[in-house]
């Protein structure tokens, strides 16, 4: 009875977060769409997000042509934290909602954001690239700090454990979900720490709704809806 429970929660067709380490499930594997895929794709990192049958992420590849930043996403063994279209659209709202104080009929767009602040944000978008391969199995419930590649900055990579019933979780199964979970951090972190005690004032989270997924030159773990581009707005 519970081996047949844990087979069928790695298809869970009505997940609205994907988790990236259910039980039952092939530990290289990887879940999208509620499905299990083979890890491997034959693409670059750039290439499968621009192969996107939703076209998630084009805005973010508009992003990376402009800042000249293909290369770093692309580079050997990198691993790369990729924000969809919905960080973007959230990251303009709150730049316009802040310029709006001064002028009501202000506007930050994506071509403003082209024209004015293309070198900050070909530097920010670095936070989301880490130089070594973060598979599943160099990853740990407790996390573990890593330099980004945006000088100075440093990202916590856990798996986290819910007992959310949206992210696969029921009181039958023997083993808690685990979710792969980006922390960016806003502060040092002392050791030792556990990733789920991380404070907010010190870093934010934001969970994968897909992970795992192994290109032909990289680590593609791509981050669920919940926060701007860059976090910005969330330092507390």
């Amino acid at each position: 009875m519970y081996k047949r429970s844990l087979y069928k929660l790695c298809y869970p067709m009505l997940f609205v977060v994907l988790t990236a380490a259910l039980p039952g499930c092939k530990k290289n594997d990887y879940l999208t769409g509620g499905t299990i895929n083979n890890p491997k794709v034959n693409m670059t990192t750039y290439d499968y997000l621009q192969s996107n049958s939703l076209h998630q992420f084009d805005s973010v590849l508009l992003i990376i042509d402009k800042a000249g930043l293909k290369e770093l996403i692309n580079q050997q063994g990198a691993t790369f934290f990729a924000p969809t279209n919905a960080a973007v659209y959230a990251y303009l709202n709150v730049r316009t909602l802040a310029m709006q104080k001064v002028d009501p009929s202000a506007k930050y767009t994506l071509d403003t954001l082209f024209r004015y602040d293309l070198a900050r944000v070909a530097d920010s978008m670095r936070m989301y690239v880490i130089n070594q391969p973060l598979t599943y199995d160099k990853l740990t419930a407790d996390g573990a700090k890593y330099a980004t590649q945006l000088p100075g900055d440093t990202a916590v990579v856990a798996f986290v454990p819910t007992n959310s019933a949206v992210l696969g979780y029921f009181n039958q199964i023997s083993n808690v979900p685990q979710i792969v979970t980006y922390f960016q951090l806003w502060q040092p972190l002392e050791d030792p720490f556990q990733a789920v005690n991380i404070p907010n004032n010190v870093g934010v989270a934001n969970i994968c709704q897909t992970s795992g997924i192994q290109t032909t030159n990289g680590t593609l773990h791509v981050l669920a809806n919940g926060n701007p581009l860059f976090f910005y707005g969330t330092k507390k």
